[in-house]
């Protein structure tokens, strides 16, 4: 299983495949703007929602290993957190694709 499984993330395979998953992810018609405590966060999406799709998709069969692809994809820089405050995680929290946002003095996330 993912969790047990060592990710060498510099090897150029592992780093195409999760390109290719952060692309599925991406074109998964998760990606939506959402307001939370009056703020509003462009492009985003729901890490419990990415971890329904990829159970949906059967890239995994758990939902530990879900959390395990989504640490791997803020590690190498696909994706982040909207205010860079948490790794991946099974939860109602907003996460973006760091390529298409960038931070602007006094962390406001713009695109």
């Amino acid at each position: 299983p993912l969790t047990t499984m060592a990710v060498e993330i510099s090897d150029d395979k592992a780093l195409e495949a999760l390109g290719a998953l952060a692309l599925g992810l991406h074109s998964s018609g998760l990606v939506k703007n959402h307001r939370h405590r009056l703020r509003s966060y462009k492009d985003s999406f729901v890490g419990s929602e990415a971890v329904d799709w990829l159970l949906d998709q059967k890239i995994v069969t758990s939902r530990e290993d879900a959390v395990v692809l989504g640490k791997a994809l803020v590690v190498t820089g696909f994706i982040c957190h909207v205010t860079h405050e948490h790794t991946f995680q099974d939860a109602m929290l907003f996460y973006h694709f760091a390529s298409s946002h960038k931070k602007e003095k006094g962390g406001k996330l713009v695109k």
